[in-house]
């Protein structure tokens, strides 16, 4: 089975496209962020984004991509931390690398015209919105590879912020 993207979706605000970890991946995700940057840690929204665009869509998005959804892996590379000292974010994100990522953001922004507002697209998790005080250079990268099972598309809402870590 190929990752497969096929819904007729309206969407003024733009779209979101993401790739959900399966329940293996969220639940090592889980106990690694609870080991090594919070132990009182509840978020578990663990998934990579492969389209946020605010160019507003009216249609069916129809891609087939890769080999077998099952076997989406993406290897963890690196972390950055984004910090929004306004609302108190402090997102700590690790890097992946994922081919199938890649390939899927590229063909979607190419056959649908999305807009994208980074210079580069680079698979990553949020791993918390609450790593003020953490180090990232100190943080091990995790032993094990994180898998996807599930595609999710929406419109895009821009005011989106996750709260279940912030303190």
């Amino acid at each position: 089975m190929s990752i497969i993207i096929k819904k007729k979706i309206k969407a003024d605000t733009g779209i979101y496209i993401e790739l959900e970890c399966d329940g293996d991946s969220k639940r090592r995700l889980k106990e690694y962020v609870k080991q090594t940057i919070d132990p009182d840690s509840k978020y578990d929204d663990f998934h990579t984004t492969l389209i946020y665009s605010k160019k507003p869509f009216d249609g069916e998005i129809n891609l087939e991509i890769g080999k077998d959804l099952n076997k989406v892996y993406a290897k963890p590379i690196g972390f950055k931390k984004f910090i929004n000292e306004k609302e108190n974010i402090y997102a700590i994100v690790i890097e992946l690398k994922c081919i199938v990522c890649e390939i899927a953001h590229k063909e979607l922004m190419k056959k649908y015209k999305f807009k994208y507002d980074y210079d580069k697209y680079i698979p990553h998790i949020t791993l918390t919105y609450n790593g003020k005080d953490i180090d990232i250079d100190s943080l091990p990268l995790p032993n094990f590879m994180i898998k996807f099972d599930k595609i999710n598309i929406e419109p895009l809402d821009e005011n989106w912020v996750d709260k279940t870590d912030k303190k």
